[in-house]
């Protein structure tokens, strides 16, 4: 297999400019061992450059700004202003204090330029694993950093790290409502009894922490196991509507033991202290559970692999994860050599596809940084239109269990006609550097496919027919 082909399957596709003479394995093992620098492009159509340091936000920085952005809004709300005015100055309070719309652009500009392309492929995985979604306003604002630090980060370590991290990422604990998970014999809800504020249980999290993120329902846990990790879980998180002091520093490890149930929890048949320590020991405990390995050796075959997976390549998945004790580099190697063996058949992502469909063509398609708050054009290049249009989205209010990885999800009228609709798109207004003949060649497309893209009238359908050929979809 050359490397172009190897470099769609397992990543994001090289463009004109980036090949590369390496073999296989050596490029693999230097995407997973490599740091790389982000990509940026100042103004649409430039020479790609470097993203600038000051559009990469700490959570500090994002939380001060989402305080500064709540106490701007509130002091409007005190002024009696008209509704044209008061929509003007809420406009011109998400442009001074919002930092996702820099996400975004941030995000896409890795996909189009970046060379790290394994590393976002295994990203775009485990933050699918580990679903967040945007929910209302609330954590909007922290979806960029959870990518870039609780997933990204933390590709280089353990299992057991990542699901920590994760499970406590203010973008995780607002997004399944763990802000408001209260324990119900807490001196918080003993206060809001006298009181007649509301407080009460919610075992959102709880019940997706070990459905989807770790044992499976294969574990035959019960509904009192639930209650007790929503147990645990009470008091994790910052309780936005709640006048408990706001400091950055605690964000990542916002526990208030004011709203924590007291006493001991159990779950699965494991006691667990009271406290904020438990919540380490719970998340720990099942990343070493049997039924965890077993489960994400089976998702990882089927996201890199597809309905082509093996019962071999899942056990193999399944041995280096187990050896490894979850070691994410020592099980990522492994999924990438079974996936690289494997025979073609996994269907891209509409997001993969994309990507893959601007770097194997060289188009350009991304407004720059300096052109994040641009006009909207006839022909839109700002992110979240494009990933919204394109039916998917990170940053999209979307479901817990994440994105499919069934072909037959993606097959559909709908995404069929969204994808013409963007090749015909990125030939038109993208400056594509390769011809279709050059596409066709560079991945090595097959009599019959080539003989498909030929039946279009000229050059637009020519590549139209090619990106949206079998061919080219599936890897």
């Amino acid at each position: 297999m050359s490397l172009e082909l190897a470099a769609r399957k397992l990543g994001l596709g090289f463009r004109p400019s980036k090949g590369t003479d390496v073999t296989s394995a050596a490029w693999i093992e230097s995407q997973l061992t490599e740091t790389f620098q982000d990509p940026g492009v100042a103004r649409y159509g430039e020479a790609v450059g470097t993203w600038p340091d000051d559009l990469v936000y700490s959570l500090d920085e994002r939380v001060t700004r989402f305080r500064d952005r709540r106490a701007a809004v509130k002091k409007l709300d005190k002024a009696r202003v008209d509704n044209a005015t008061r929509s003007r100055r809420m406009n011109d309070i998400w442009s001074e204090y919002t930092v996702f719309k820099q996400d975004l652009h941030h995000f896409a500009a890795r996909g189009a330029y970046g060379d790290d392309q394994i590393r976002q492929r295994l990203m775009f995985f485990w933050a699918n694993h580990f679903t967040v979604g945007r929910k209302g306003d609330e954590n909007i604002e922290f979806l960029g950093h959870y990518l870039d630090v609780a997933i990204y980060g933390a590709l280089d370590g353990s299992f057991a790290d990542m699901l920590y991290g994760a499970t406590t990422h203010p973008a995780m604990l607002s997004y399944l409502d763990n802000n408001v998970n209260v324990g119900e014999r807490s001196k918080y809800a003993a206060r809001c009894r006298r009181t007649g504020c509301q407080a009460g249980s919610n075992d959102n999290l709880a019940r997706e922490l070990m459905e989807l993120h770790t044992v499976s329902p294969a574990r035959g846990y019960t509904e009192d196991d639930i209650r007790g990790a929503a147990d645990i879980l009470t008091g994790w998180g910052y309780p936005y509507a709640d006048g408990l002091p706001f400091e950055p520093k605690d964000f990542w490890t916002a526990f208030f033991s004011s709203r924590a149930e007291p006493g001991t929890k159990t779950v699965l048949g494991v006691e667990y202290p009271a406290g904020d320590k438990a919540l380490r020991m719970l998340t720990d405990t099942l990343a070493a559970d049997p039924f965890t390995p077993r489960f994400l050796s089976r998702k990882l075959a089927a996201h890199f692999i597809g309905d082509a997976a093996t019962d071999d390549d899942i056990e193999a998945i399944h041995e280096a994860w187990v050896g490894s004790d979850g070691d994410l580099p020592t099980v990522h190697r492994v999924v990438l050599d079974r996936a690289l063996a494997a025979p073609p058949g996994k269907f891209l992502w509409p997001m993969v596809w994309l990507f893959q469909a601007l770097r194997v063509s060289g188009a350009h398609l991304f407004y720059g940084y300096e052109e994040i708050d641009a006009l909207h054009e006839t022909v839109q290049r700002h992110p979240d239109m494009i990933f919204e249009e394109l039916g998917f989205d990170f940053w999209a209010e979307r479901q817990p269990n994440g994105y499919s990885d069934r072909n037959e999800d993606w097959i559909s009228t709908e995404h069929m006609d969204r994808r013409v609709r963007f090749a015909a798109l990125i030939h038109r207004f993208c400056n594509p550097e390769r011809s279709v003949d050059e596409i066709m060649d560079v991945l090595d497309f097959d009599a019959a496919s080539r003989a498909l893209v030929n039946r279009g009238a000229n050059e637009r359908e020519r590549f139209v027919l090619c990106l949206c050929s079998r061919t080219f979809m599936e890897v």
